[in-house]
C-alpha cells in the first residue's frame, strides 16, 4: 500500500508574500489522490506582522480554509512563529488570538503544544520545539533541549502499532546525531524543514546532490541535514528515513538580502511512502 504525501515547509507569510504565489501553492498541494498535506513550520515571517495586518492576517486563514476543503492538513510551529523582530533583535512573541483561529479551521490539525495524530492508517507526532531552543544566549541551536522535547514529545511511539509512524520536527540540525538515534528509532518517517535547503542555488542542488548545504539558518557553512532524503541506520536492519523539505521561502523578510528569493523557487514535495518496504520516493515540485 502506497501513501501520498504532500510536504512543504517555510511560507514565511509577510508583507512580500504574493497571492499569485499563494494560488499556485494550493493548486499544487490539492492533488486528488494525496492522502495527507504536512507542513512542518514557519508559517508566518513575524507574529508581528499577523498584529498589525488585520486584512493580511484574513487572508492567511481564508487561503488555509480553501486547502482544507478537499485535503487533511496537519501542521506544526517553527521558529518564526514563536517571535518577532524587535529593535534589538528577535524576541519571543506568539499572537495567541491568530493561533487560536487557526486551529479552529476544519480538517486542520494543529495544537500549540506537543501532539498526536492518529487515525486507521498513519500515526502522528508533532513536536513544537519552544522558543528558546532556537534563541539563547549560546546563539546556536540547543542539542540538549531537543533531546528532552523528544523525550517527552514521543512517548508511546512505538512501530509496534503496525501503521507508519511519522515525527513533524521543524529543525532537523542534530535529529541524526548519537543522542536522538534512540528517539527516531521508533519513527518510519521524519518530516522537517527549517534549513531552506541550505540556500543552494538551483544549479548547484542539482549538480551535487546530498543533505549538505551551504549555509544553515544560524550561519554555519556546509550543515548537513539540510536538505533531501536521508536514510538513517539504527541497528539490527532497523532505518528511519528523514525528508528535509527545502522550503517555500528561502529568505526571511526581515533579512536585508531576501530580495534573492526571487532567484530560488519555491519547493513543494511529493512523497510516496510504501508501507510493504518503508520505502520512500520523492518528486519535487519547484514553483515559480
Amino acid at each position: 500500500m502506497n501513501i501520498n504525501i504532500m510536504h512543504f515547509s517555510d511560507l514565511h507569510y509577510s508583507d512580500s508574500t504574493k497571492l499569485q504565489d499563494l494560488e499556485k501553492i494550493k493548486d499544487a498541494l490539492c492533488e486528488p489522490d494525496i492522502d495527507y498535506i504536512f507542513f512542518t513550520g514557519d508559517l508566518i515571517d513575524s507574529n508581528e506582522f499577523i498584529k498589525l495586518n488585520p486584512m493580511k492576517k484574513d487572508a492567511i486563514l481564508k487561503w488555509l480554509e480553501d486547502i482544507t476543503k478537499t485535503n487533511k492538513l496537519i501542521m506544526i510551529n517553527g521558529n518564526h512563529d514563536l517571535m518577532s523582530k524587535k529593535f534589538n533583535g528577535w524576541q519571543k512573541d506568539f499572537y495567541k488570538p491568530f493561533w487560536d483561529e487557526l486551529s479552529s479551521i476544519n480538517n486542520l490539525y494543529y495544537s500549540q503544544d506537543n501532539f498526536k495524530y492518529n487515525d486507521g492508517v498513519v500515526s502522528v507526532y508533532g513536536i513544537n520545539l519552544p522558543f528558546e531552543y532556537y534563541e539563547n544566549d549560546n546563539h546556536r541551536e540547543d542539542e540538549n533541549l531537543l533531546i528532552n522535547c523528544l523525550k517527552e514529545g514521543t512517548k508511546g511511539a512505538s512501530r509496534e502499532c503496525k501503521k507508519p509512524i511519522i515525527l513533524l520536527l521543524h529543525s532537523p540540525l542534530y535529529i541524526t546525531g548519537d543522542k536522538a538515534l534512540n528517539y527516531i528509532s521508533n519513527f518510519d518517517l521524519i518530516l522537517s524543514g527549517h534549513m531552506h535547503n541550505g540556500v543552494m542555488p538551483p544549479i548547484l542542488d542539482k549538480l551535487f546532490p546530498g543533505n549538505r548545504g551551504l549555509i544553515s539558518p544560524t550561519s554555519q557553512l556546509f550543515p548537513d541535514n539540510a536538505r533531501g532524503l536521508k536514510t538513517v541506520e539504527i541497528d539490527d536492519g532497523i532505518t528511519t528515513n528523514v525528508f528535509i523539505s527545502g522550503g517555500i521561502t528561502k529568505i526571511s523578510d526581515n533579512s536585508r538580502i531576501h530580495f534573492l528569493n526571487q532567484f530560488f523557487p519555491m519547493e513543494i514535495d511529493r512523497l510516496t511512502y510504501n508501507t510493504g518496504t518503508g520505502n520512500v520516493k520523492v518528486k519535487k515540485l519547484l514553483l515559480k
